[in-house]
């Protein structure tokens, strides 16, 4: 049967969306923290 292929292919997807939100995340926690020291030094 063709299952395993279509399977593997959704896993990489859910992977790969997963790593970038987590990516996304990490970058706006960190233009968070830029931006709230600049506000601070102000």
């Amino acid at each position: 049967m063709k299952q395993k292929p279509v399977n593997r292919m959704i896993y990489r997807l859910f992977a790969f969306y997963n790593l970038s939100d987590y990516s996304l995340n990490r970058i706006r926690e960190g233009t968070n923290s830029v931006t709230r020291k600049l506000i601070q030094k102000r």
